[in-house]
């Protein structure tokens, strides 16, 4: 989805 999240994973920006 986007960066805004705790859970961001760097590989395409996927927020859980």
């Amino acid at each position: 989805a986007s960066n805004g999240s705790v859970l961001y994973r760097g590989w395409g920006g996927v927020v859980d």
